[in-house]
C-alpha cells in the first residue's frame, strides 16, 4: 500500500510523522467486494463516507445497502484502536 507521509501528530509529547494511506482513483482500481472503505464522491459532497464496492450490483453502496454514485476515490479504513 502506498503511503503519503506529510502529516505530523503528537505522540508521547513528541511530534512524529504519520503514515497515512493515499486516495486511490476509483476509475483505476476497486477494493475487494463487500469490504468497507472510505470513499470520496468528488464535487457532489465535501466529506468522506464509509461504503463498499459490490460486484453483485457493479456499484458502490452504503452499509445499509443504499446505492451511491459519483465515487471518485477510495482508501482502506484504518485498523481499529487497540484496547
Amino acid at each position: 500500500m502506498k503511503y503519503k507521509s506529510s502529516v505530523y501528530g503528537k505522540v508521547g509529547g513528541k511530534y512524529i510523522e504519520l503514515n497515512l494511506p493515499e486516495w486511490i482513483d476509483a476509475s483505476l482500481n476497486l477494493p475487494c467486494n463487500d469490504r468497507d472503505v472510505l470513499v470520496w464522491r468528488g464535487a457532489h459532497l465535501k466529506y468522506a463516507e464509509v461504503a463498499y464496492w459490490s460486484t453483485e450490483n457493479g456499484s458502490w453502496a452504503m452499509s445499509n445497502g443504499v446505492l451511491i454514485g459519483h465515487v471518485t476515490h477510495w482508501m482502506p479504513l484504518p485498523d481499529p484502536p487497540k484496547p
